[in-house]
């Protein structure tokens, strides 16, 4: 969604358009949600597919691009389109946003998200706590910022460990997941798997 006007329209545009409330936003944003709609449908008819991923970067490091009421004026509802569309073909809402996204969490539940993919290390483990447990299964990527590229293979553990620990009565559960990028450590590649082992246990 997001993604896919300021890819269209240009960043700087696209921030415009949302400050100048111009209504022809309004309709590019309408007719993004049709084509996602109309492009998910030849999925949902598969026995075999439990789950449809969306995803669009919304945060920055340590904030929201937009505004929160901007992103409820202008997206709420789109996206609660979108995942009504999966919802009502009994399918799951898996949905990947990178970046500081508290503000919205909430929303993105509200709207069918029935997971979240975030970063630990654009939000603290208790603010995700707080905005996630009970409510919404959570997703979350390790800190590939500096716990993966510069931590030790124990501190690499203890990160694990403390998402795990923090998060495990996520609504739905929590996973956790690691991408694996040319500056990660073998030793610490290793140590992730044996305490994902451990924690398999």
């Amino acid at each position: 969604m997001w993604e896919r006007i300021h890819f269209l329209r240009g960043f700087e545009n696209a921030m415009l358009d949302i400050a100048d409330d111009e209504p022809r936003l309004h309709e590019l944003i309408d007719k993004i949600v049709e084509y996602n709609i109309e492009g998910t449908r030849k999925y949902l008819q598969y026995r075999e597919v439990d789950c449809i991923a969306f995803q669009d970067d919304w945060g920055e490091q340590f904030r929201l691009m937009i505004n929160p009421e901007h992103w409820r004026y202008f997206f709420f509802d789109a996206y609660k389109r979108m995942f009504q569309s999966v919802h009502e073909a009994g399918k799951y809402v898996y949905f990947h946003t990178d970046g500081y996204l508290l503000p919205i969490v909430d929303d993105l539940r509200r709207a069918g998200a029935d997971v979240i993919n975030l970063q630990s290390g654009c939000q603290t483990l208790e603010d995700l706590r707080e905005v996630c447990y009970k409510k919404v299964c959570v997703s979350v990527d390790l800190d590939r910022q500096k716990v993966m590229p510069f931590g030790t293979p124990e501190e690499m553990k203890q990160h694990v460990r403390d998402i795990y620990y923090t998060l495990e009565g996520a609504q739905g559960g929590v996973w956790v997941k690691m991408d694996v990028y040319p500056d990660t450590p073998l030793e610490n590649i290793r140590a992730m798997a044996e305490v994902f082992e451990e924690l398999r246990a």
